[in-house]
């Protein structure tokens, strides 16, 4: 009973995690850490005009963007900084700009979220994003589906959606969204002083019978929360793939052409929130669920 009472207590602390079709990492920009001398949202990279503050939508943060200047530590050099993050990790450094995106293999309809915005002057902020695949026959990465918000004046917290328009009917292997409180470029020509504010970030998928995955399946797990073995019901006996992702969109595990009856072990996983994705081998059908280990 103690268990089974923690357990929910995590998940009701997660509301603000929401999962429409597959997770942005830190969507409600809740979780932070030191990275150099400088604090970041995990899974998100940036350079320090980005911060967490506690003027949010929601939760306890929201992520702050803010046109400021610094000194250059290499050059000693005043320069002027634009506030612009993107999912990815944060790099540090001469040669070691991050990586952008994550994997990703959703195609949602639309992104959401909610934002407050103090231009100055005429400044305008722009929300994106861009869902790809690797070409391996062309060597190349091949753009997907796409989407860009150009915003203004916000003084209270508003909600956006922002239709994600398709060029190519391919599965998707990597999403980036880049948030960013200035359209002017090059940074140096970005305003001082505008102040961008995103909280509670989610992708939207629309059906006739509500809002689920693309193309969901009736695909059952149990137990949840498990810790040894994984089950399904309701799937055919061979899947594609089983993959499953971490809290920031990272792939920890990747089971292919498996008989389900069996189950999967997860003994190595570690304890958290995870998202399996299952595609079925004889309907190419996919499911996402959200699954807890203990």
């Amino acid at each position: 009973m103690t268990k089974n009472l923690l357990t929910s207590l995590m998940l009701l602390s997660l509301l603000k995690l929401q999962v429409n079709a597959q997770n942005i990492p830190n969507a409600g920009f809740e979780s932070w850490s030191v990275v150099g001398p400088f604090e970041s949202a995990n899974g998100w990279g940036g350079p320090p005009s980005v911060s967490k503050s506690t003027d949010m939508h929601s939760g306890a943060f929201a992520i702050k963007l803010v046109t400021d200047t610094f000194t250059n530590p290499q050059l000693q050099t005043l320069d002027t900084l634009p506030g612009i993050c993107y999912t990815g990790t944060q790099g540090m450094g001469p040669g070691n700009p991050g990586v952008k995106g994550y994997a990703f293999t959703d195609r949602p309809d639309s992104i959401t979220g909610w934002f407050k915005y103090a231009p100055n002057l005429n400044d305008s902020f722009i929300i994106k994003v861009d869902i790809s695949r690797w070409d391996i026959t062309n060597n190349v990465r091949e753009n997907i589906g796409s989407a860009i918000l150009t915003g203004a004046a916000a003084n209270n917290y508003t909600r956006f959606s922002l239709p994600i328009s398709y060029n190519s009917n391919a599965i998707p292997d990597s999403a980036v969204i880049e948030l960013s409180n200035t359209n002017l470029i090059p940074p140096a020509a970005a305003i001082l002083g505008s102040v961008l504010l995103v909280d509670d970030l989610a992708f939207v998928t629309n059906t006739t019978s509500g809002i689920k995955s693309n193309n969901q399946s009736e695909i059952n797990l149990y137990p949840n929360p498990a810790n040894e073995k994984l089950y399904f019901s309701n799937a055919s006996s061979i899947i594609a793939n089983v993959a499953i992702y971490n809290a920031l969109g990272e792939l920890v595990m990747l089971v292919q052409n498996q008989n389900l009856m069996n189950g999967i072990a997860i003994e190595t996983l570690n304890a958290g929130i995870y998202y399996c994705k299952i595609i079925e081998a004889q309907t190419g059908q996919t499911s996402v669920k959200k699954i807890v280990v203990e």
